[in-house]
């Protein structure tokens, strides 16, 4: 499969544009930003440093993918918020099975301004539109780059029916970035929320377990370990934790 680099969207350029399209939204609403979406900017240019850079056809099929994933959304206008795990599963899942993206390119911010605010500025709108810049700008908790994060590394685990990952459990796994950069333990700890004996809220939970984990990335190598021995590591926590439960 070939993978692709994106034009990048530097912020000089990305913020003015967030202004415009605030603006536009609030005269028209997310037509305006439908009309917007294309596939070129006159101040987006790909890393120079080479790679087969995603050709407009590509960044089409991309834009149409997304829209389909998201339709019973798009079509309501609004992402009801007992919906939004959802949306953002659906949003995820699209975006990783058809970016095609090479992941240097992925971990760079001014990639996902182009994608958020340039081919699919109604998409990151339509999921948050309060239209805060922390969403809307490529940063780590862009509407879009956030999905493809979570996808890339939970992958199926997204996808367990009932007992899934709820949107306050992702954020305390991705928000973190002295978890989120090691997946292998986002991975372990993913896994033991969703198959965890505790049988109070779970959220809670999860945040209690996280917590304590995440005590351990000072005095333990964690970045080290392989996924089996963070499995183990984490397995040997919760129960230590459910020991001490009342």
């Amino acid at each position: 499969m070939t993978r692709f680099v994106f034009p990048r969207l530097a912020h000089a350029h990305a913020e003015p544009l967030l202004e415009e399209y605030r603006r536009a939204y609030r005269r028209d609403g997310l037509d305006a930003l439908w009309e917007a979406a294309g596939t070129e900017h006159p101040h987006a240019s790909p890393v120079p440093t080479g790679g087969a850079v995603a050709p407009r056809d590509h960044l089409r099929r991309i834009r149409n993918c997304v829209l389909e994933a998201v339709r019973p959304w798009y079509e309501t206008g609004e992402v009801p918020r007992r919906e939004v795990a959802e949306f953002d599963i659906a949003l995820g899942r699209a975006l990783h099975g058809v970016l095609e993206i090479i992941p240097s390119d992925a971990a760079h911010m001014e990639t996902w301004n182009f994608l958020s605010l340039v081919l699919m500025p109604d998409v990151g709108v339509l999921r948050y539109p309060e239209m805060h810049s922390d969403r809307l700008l490529g940063g780590p908790r862009n509407a879009l780059r956030s999905t493809w994060i979570r996808r890339d590394t939970l992958g199926e685990l997204l996808d367990i029916p009932r007992r899934g990952l709820g949107v306050d459990e992702l954020v305390g796994l991705f928000e973190r970035s002295d978890m989120a950069r090691n997946r292998p333990l986002v991975r372990a700890l993913a896994n033991a929320i969703i198959n965890t004996k505790y049988t109070g809220p779970r959220s809670a939970w999860a945040r209690k377990l996280s917590k304590e984990v995440r005590y351990l990335t000072g005095p333990l190598l964690l970045d080290g370990m392989g996924e089996e021995q963070l499995s183990r590591l984490v397995a040997e926590t919760e129960m230590r934790l459910l020991a001490e439960e009342p």
